[in-house]
């Protein structure tokens, strides 16, 4: 799995604790397991740029969310990817833990590392050719030619391979945002179905005041009618 490919790697791990084998560390791309008895367990893959806090943790607890692994960042400063386990009750839907904003964060450094390191490979195949070319015009040593096209192969792999990773984060962080813009706009929704509450306790006296004093007024009015009248 590519780092952006989380919600695969969550759905592996599900199926896998359905079948008995549940998720305990992973190391590289290897994923280690332990075998029991099947329970229908869920997954989380998370990344924090910091630690949670204790209330962050102590909220997760309370909807059973338990720490499985941890795999540190690239940046000594940032906490890293976190993957967390929960248990799927009977007649419970599944919980989640908000992280989008952050993941979408560091995809979009991801993307960006990607594309500078394909960069780099692409100057290191450009002066290969450039040398290959030169052993060639210059009648150089045939192992020359040989270690060029063997650095230009390996470099043009690793080229690839970073390219299939920008493609992947772009479209990860391109996802990301519009679940967000999405969550946006139904969190503005929301707050605009309510009633405009936010005058203050003055004007609301205020208010009161003016409708006491014209309550007041209408009797007043009657008695000089009458006292016309009569």
């Amino acid at each position: 799995f590519l780092l952006s490919q989380y919600p695969l790697i969550e759905e592996y791990l599900n199926e896998q604790s359905e079948e008995g084998y549940h998720f305990v560390r992973h190391v590289g791309k290897k994923y280690y397991f332990v075998h029991g008895e099947p329970k229908p367990y869920y997954y989380s893959i998370n990344y924090f740029k910091e630690e949670p806090s204790a209330d962050e943790w102590r909220k997760w607890e309370n909807e059973g969310w338990k720490l499985i692994a941890k795999a540190p960042a690239k940046k000594k400063n940032e906490a890293g990817w976190f993957i967390f386990r929960n248990l799927q009750n009977e007649g419970e839907y599944k919980k989640e833990i908000d992280n989008e904003e952050e993941k979408y964060r560091f995809f979009r450094k991801y993307a960006n590392s990607c594309r500078s390191t394909m960069f780099l490979i692409f100057i290191c195949m450009a002066c290969c050719i450039v040398t290959a070319f030169l052993q060639y015009e210059f009648q150089g040593y045939l192992w020359g030619l040989i270690v060029c096209g063997v650095l230009f192969l390996i470099a043009f792999i690793a080229f690839c391979e970073y390219g299939r990773m920008l493609r992947s984060a772009k479209k990860r962080a391109r996802l990301l945002q519009a679940r967000l813009r999405i969550k946006e706009k139904q969190l503005n929704a929301l707050q605009g179905s309510y009633f405009d509450t936010s005058e203050s306790e003055f004007q609301l006296e205020s208010d009161w005041d003016t409708l006491e004093k014209q309550d007041q007024k209408k009797p007043m009015k009657r008695r000089k009618k009458e006292e016309e009248d009569d």
